[in-house]
């Protein structure tokens, strides 16, 4: 198990290094041959993944990424990996003593789903509740995310899926091109899996699957799988907002 810090504040760091090693003892995650690497730069992080590559070793399970890095930021270092390596982009935890805002910014205008961060402080003193969330999170547990970026990305989906009702009772969603229909529905996918909603992010995945076969489904396929994916987000959905503490919105008409 490799985990990787990429930080220029060295103190910090090593610090951050030594409390990883430790709590992975404590909280008994620790496997054979488990190391903690310090990167200090964009730059430091392509060359080791370079190495990594090349001597075909796997990816670090984990990267705790400083968002202000000498060479260059670490959230476009974030959207560089995702663009060449979508599913290490995952392994990627953000934190920053002042950058939260700039953070939550960056994210909103890329139209992303943003990663978890964490405050400097909290990370430091949390470490061993953030490990164990993370490297042994049950299926469908909701990942550690600061409340407004949980809220923001809650919200994001409930208006999603009100507009989906909305389109679709009202015709319009099913009079698209299953192409478009599609783009919608994959937007609906990321924005669950995020949340870490498993039944919908299921059903939406199986009606994604049902758009992009090359022979278009019957629409009374469609609309089945449309009605199963509301009905969970009355159900599913809601037990989900009490779960994390946040409110219950008011439908959007």
């Amino acid at each position: 198990m490799d985990i990787w810090i990429v930080d220029d504040d060295i103190s910090f760091a090593f610090g951050l290094k030594q409390k990883i090693l430790r709590s992975l003892v404590f909280t008994e995650l620790a496997q054979p041959g488990s190391k903690v690497l310090v990167l200090r730069s964009v730059h430091d992080f392509w060359e080791e993944h370079a190495k990594q590559v090349k001597d075909a070793h796997l990816t670090p399970c984990l990267v705790f990424l400083e968002v202000y890095l000498p060479d260059e930021s670490g959230l476009n270092l974030y959207m560089g990996i995702k663009e060449k390596f979508s599913s290490f982009a995952e392994k990627i935890i953000f934190y920053s003593a002042l950058a939260h805002g700039r953070y939550e910014a960056f994210f909103e205008e890329q139209d992303e789903v943003p990663p978890p961060f964490y405050e400097k402080n909290f990370l430091e003193k949390k470490i061993d509740e953030v490990l164990r969330n993370i490297l042994k999170k049950p299926e469908g547990e909701i990942s550690l995310m600061p409340y407004s970026i949980l809220k923001k990305n809650g919200e994001a989906l409930e208006m999603s899926l009100e507009e989906l009702k909305k389109n679709f009772y009202s015709g319009q969603f099913l009079s698209q091109s299953a192409e478009q229909m599609a783009v919608l529905i994959e937007s609906l996918l990321k924005q669950a899996q995020a949340l870490g909603l498993t039944l919908i992010g299921e059903q939406i995945g199986d009606l994604l699957s049902l758009l992009t076969r090359k022979r278009m489904p019957g629409v009374m396929r469609l609309k089945k799988e449309i009605r199963d994916l509301l009905a969970l987000k009355e159900t599913e959905f809601q037990e989900w907002k009490k779960k994390v503490g946040l409110p219950t919105w008011k439908k959007h008409d």
